[in-house]
């Protein structure tokens, strides 16, 4: 039998002996049977289970079924909420040795069974060998019988299921109870295989596509291996530490140290807390989670959010060797903030961007992704590349004045050929040495790093502007 043993003394690391653990034991008894997560966006939950199991007073062993098939078996934690003070756990296994054709012969060695041959001939006798392609059997007689188990074999008979084979994975308690009965019990463990992440899609709205209707979709995947009905969901954002374990994992452990319930009922919503260095969104409706199942829920709708279209050429961004570009990108901006009807924390996720054409069909405009954002800090996504508006660089000249110095001069021009005036940002990397300074342009720009310079460049609609600039660089 496959199963791994685990020492009282990690369960009793996993126990809370604080006052406030205490007090949560109370209002978890008071809930009843039950189930919750918390799904982290790194592809593992936490999952807290309450069920009701019988207990005889004395030691005994009790079995708890349908846990995930990807359970961390180092990280399962058993505690009796009914009787907290008179129950403890004496040894935890967790047996995965499963029900299969294999298994079942090879349980049966030694005993008998009956084989239905192709033309219906029952063959009965004791189980000698099995492999793959054939097995042998042992009559009443004394006669060994060979049975090719693909061309001669239909079905196979047995008397039972032999002891130590289940037919899913199992959670084992060795447990002594003061009292016998009826309890409720808490089970809290680990498992990977679930995972969930944020989808946003935004309507680009009004005549001068200077707003957005916004709404944030909550995608959860269960493939961990089993089924969690009504279950209190909470998705935590953020990236945990977790320490790189080179044991297997039936052996991975995480010592559970909380455990938040999913609770509230009412509408299906996602409501956020700031939880120590983390966000945390509850699902305030329980939902069920089916194994190999996708998931949505709607957690954030906006409308009419004002948004800043931007307009950018980095020409020079290839570096030595990538020909200059054409391309202008555009880029959706806006901050993050509670005056504008927004200001929640947003877990990272996928952006697509949607406009109506004049028929009211959705096309989209483009697609990106963006990172964990803090209310108040700004957030832009790139759209694309404009079609109607295009850059172009050239070095106009290149001088050496000195043996450790290099001048170039550089044009810039942006053709719009739209019908109303544009502002394109120009950045400008100074690749060739760190050290650099301007020696001419022709507006003034600003400085946004040691090697970016950005000059905002105003280009009439069906127009042309041209920026230029001398850059020196110099080293020792």
């Amino acid at each position: 039998m496959s199963r791994i043993f685990l020492t009282v003394p990690v369960i009793l690391v996993l126990a809370c002996a604080s006052v406030f653990a205490q007090q949560k034991a109370v209002d978890e008894k008071d809930m009843g049977p039950g189930v919750s997560l918390t799904v982290y966006n790194q592809n593992f939950a936490v999952v807290k289970e309450r069920r009701l199991v019988d207990l005889v007073q004395g030691r005994s062993w009790v079995k708890f079924m349908d846990v995930a098939s990807q359970i961390d078996a180092t990280s399962v934690a058993f505690s009796s909420l009914t009787d907290p003070a008179g129950t403890k756990v004496l040894e935890q296994n967790y047996e995965f040795d499963l029900v299969s054709a294999s298994k079942l012969l090879e349980k049966y060695i030694d005993k008998n069974l009956t084989i239905i041959t192709q033309d219906g001939e029952m063959v009965s006798g004791k189980l000698m060998s099995s492999d793959g392609s054939q097995i042998v059997l042992k009559q009443a007689s004394g006669e060994i019988v060979m049975l090719p188990r693909l061309k001669n074999v239909r079905d196979i008979i047995f008397g039972k299921l032999p002891e130590g084979l289940l037919t899913k994975p199992t959670l084992v308690w060795r447990v002594e109870s003061r009292q016998g009965g009826k309890q409720l019990v808490k089970v809290a463990y680990m498992t990977n295989g679930m995972s969930w992440r944020s989808d946003y899609t935004l309507e680009l709205v009004g005549n001068n596509e200077d707003a957005i209707d916004w709404s944030g979709w909550v995608t959860v995947n269960n493939n961990s291996g089993t089924r969690y009905k009504d279950a209190g969901l909470k998705l935590m954002a953020g990236e945990v530490h977790r320490v790189a374990d080179a044991r297997g994992p039936r052996e991975r452990g995480m010592l559970l140290k909380t455990a938040t319930e999913g609770g509230g009922r009412g509408g299906m919503e996602v409501v956020e807390k700031a939880f120590a260095e983390y966000h945390l969104y509850t699902v305030t409706e329980p939902t069920t989670l089916n194994d190999s199942q996708t998931k949505q829920i709607e957690f954030v709708k906006r409308g009419g959010v004002p948004v800043t279209k931007k307009y950018f050429y980095r020409g020079s961004m290839g570096g030595y060797w990538a020909r200059p570009t054409n391309d202008v990108n555009v880029e959706i901006r806006f901050k993050n903030e509670k005056k504008i009807n927004m200001g929640m924390p947003l877990p990272a996720g996928v952006v697509r961007l949607y406009k109506c054409d004049w028929e009211g069909e959705e096309h989209m405009l483009g697609q990106d992704r963006i990172d964990h954002t803090p209310k108040d800090e700004e957030l832009k996504f790139r759209m694309g590349n404009a079609f109607d508006v295009v850059g172009e660089r050239k070095v106009m000249g290149q001088r050496r004045p000195s043996l450790r110095t290099y001048e170039e001069d550089i044009e810039i021009r942006i053709r719009n050929h739209k019908t109303q005036a544009v502002t394109v940002e120009v950045e400008e990397w100074m690749y060739r040495y760190a050290e650099w300074n301007l020696l001419a342009q022709s507006q003034d720009g600003t400085k946004k790093d040691y090697q970016t310079m950005v000059w905002p460049l105003k280009v009439d609609a069906n127009g042309e502007a041209k920026l230029t600039y001398t850059v020196r660089y110099s080293w020792q």
